[in-house]
């Protein structure tokens, strides 16, 4: 499966070992900014994970420890094709924004994500990246996005696995929804 990840520079080496992996391809913001962000970028792969910062009703997606940077524009996403992938964000708020219908009426097959603040950690996986890593999997074996979300459900409420992440986090990823 071919992979996109854009995240914030410090989820980076969570983003990597805990969901997609080290051979997928994997943007930061920085470098990356909204500005240099290019639409034909998402084209070409079979799922995308952004893991960059929200707030309700923003024509952007943010980086930096205060979100002061522009990590990504609606307009971006607009002008995108993004031709059948399936995305997952940790992104807070993004279903309160246009940015899930604008990744719909790019082409994406489905988009996962929760509402309100959503909990991912810098150095460990918290609750949404936990629940990112086991849905990328599911979705290697080759179910679909509503399967493979379910499993990845099942597999985060299992003791040893919740007992490593704060229940609140497992709460909120539990929550986390499939649009299409």
């Amino acid at each position: 499966m071919r992979i996109l990840a854009y995240c914030d520079k410090r989820y980076e080496l969570v983003t990597r070992e805990a969901v997609v992996g080290w051979e997928a391809d994997c943007l930061t913001s920085p470098p990356v900014f909204a500005g240099t962000f290019s639409p034909d970028w998402f084209q070409g792969y079979e799922f995308i994970y952004l893991d960059i910062h929200g707030q309700p009703s923003s024509v952007y997606l943010y980086s930096g420890p205060n979100q002061e940077w522009a990590a990504l524009s609606l307009k971006t996403v607009e002008a995108a094709r993004i031709d059948g992938a399936v995305i997952f964000a940790t992104t807070c708020f993004l279903p309160e924004t246009k940015f899930l219908e604008a990744f719909l009426k790019a082409g994406a097959r489905a988009v996962v994500a929760g509402e309100g603040e959503n909990y991912a950690g810098r150095k460990n996986p918290a609750g949404a990246q936990s629940l990112a890593g086991q849905f990328v999997r599911q979705l290697e074996l080759g179910l679909s996005p509503e399967t493979a979300l379910e499993q990845a459900k099942t597999k985060l409420r299992k003791p040893l696995l919740s007992k490593l992440i704060k229940q609140q986090a497992v709460n909120d990823a539990l929550a986390f929804k499939l649009w299409k």
